[in-house]
């Protein structure tokens, strides 16, 4: 799973594109009315640069859209201070500049020629961002700014770099989260039924809360003569199986509330589920029998192949003298029990 699929590059790169395209086309205007005629003419230029680059945008590009747009970031902002002076902000893009770039490194990391950009333009951003200052410490800017103007050019930039920081961490938080649902979800559901892997459901086994208020319950199941599916019609005709009936038992489990299902292994699949402790030991099977009876009815349809399927499933409950361990070896036991006198039954001793 690629990060950078959490969000599409296409209509991100528009927005980002337009918006820098706004921006100079804005500027262009400030400084032809201010008469500095060079950062007009170089803002012009960089409004036609944008627009090529929507080229790059139009043909998912990122290496040359990133290109263009850090480079034409980087030049701007040294002209402008060289021109214009330190107190207009342009030299603060730097900042902005950082941020975009571990952003771009974090989706793109797996992408060649972008292992080392990030620290290599963050660095160069630096010493581009110490010389500017010192430069204008030693030298006037060549075109000078009523003092009115000059602060609010800098307020413009100052909220123009905020918005990019805002920018670039909302969607790094956004695109994390996006990344570690999804590893989350790899790590803890199986791919073919999305019911629990095994590995969870241990998980959730060793944090059972043994009260005396419940009864909890132990059922393997397994299809019968799945092997035999397999062998006729295809292993996909076999998952069709495996999927249309963890729909089912994920679908009776999440009407119970009480009850979590997960494919154990194979065509094997544990259910683990409560019934109040007033309820006789016989009505921990009523769930059982209603997901058996639920695959036993059900239309399998595969290819215009009508497919009859069952399920033998075998009980145990889990009580004070038995381990989660125990208890799913007894369950697997009685499952073993009724594969081996008659399968399409729930066995509970």
């Amino acid at each position: 799973m690629e990060k950078y699929t959490a969000y599409d590059f296409k209509h991100v790169s528009l927005f980002i594109n337009t918006g820098m395209t706004i921006i100079h086309s804005m500027l262009a205007v400030f400084f032809y009315c201010f008469d500095i005629r060079f950062m007009f003419i170089f803002n012009i230029g960089s409004v036609c640069t944008y627009l090529l680059n929507f080229l790059a945008v139009k043909k998912r590009a990122v290496r040359t859209f990133m290109t263009v747009g850090f480079t034409e970031v980087i030049i701007h902002m040294t002209a402008a201070v060289i021109c214009c002076g330190w107190g207009t902000g342009f030299a603060f893009y730097c900042f902005g500049i950082i941020a975009v770039l571990y952003f771009s490194k974090y989706l793109y990391a797996n992408m060649s020629g972008f292992k080392y950009v990030a620290e290599n333009v963050s660095f160069i951003s630096i010493i581009i961002f110490v010389s500017l200052r010192i430069f204008t410490w030693f030298f006037r800017p060549f075109e000078s700014l009523p003092e009115l103007p000059e602060k609010v050019l800098f307020m413009a930039n100052a909220g123009v770099i905020f918005a990019i920081l805002w920018f670039s961490l909302f969607l790094y938080t956004k695109t994390a989260t996006i990344t570690e649902s999804g590893l989350i979800q790899l790590a803890e559901v199986d791919a073919l039924t999305q019911l629990f892997n095994r590995r969870k459901m241990i998980e959730i086994l060793m944090t059972l809360n043994r009260d005396s208020s419940t009864k909890i319950f132990m059922t393997m199941f397994d299809i019968d003569d799945f092997k035999k599916i397999n062998d006729t019609y295809g292993h996909e005709a076999g998952d069709y199986v495996l999927s249309t009936i963890s729909a089912i038992i994920s679908k009776t489990c999440n009407d119970n509330k009480d009850a979590v299902a997960c494919r154990w292994g194979g065509e094997e699949f544990l259910v683990v589920h409560e019934v109040s402790h007033l309820k006789k030991d016989k009505e921990g099977e009523l769930l059982i029998r209603r997901i058996c009876n639920l695959v036993k009815r059900y239309d399998f349809n595969y290819e215009s192949k009508h497919l009859v399927i069952t399920l033998t499933a075998g009980v145990a409950r889990l009580t004070d003298e038995l381990t989660v361990e125990q208890a799913i070896k007894k369950a697997d036991d009685n499952l073993y029990f009724g594969k081996k006198n008659g399968k399409n039954q729930v066995v509970f001793k």
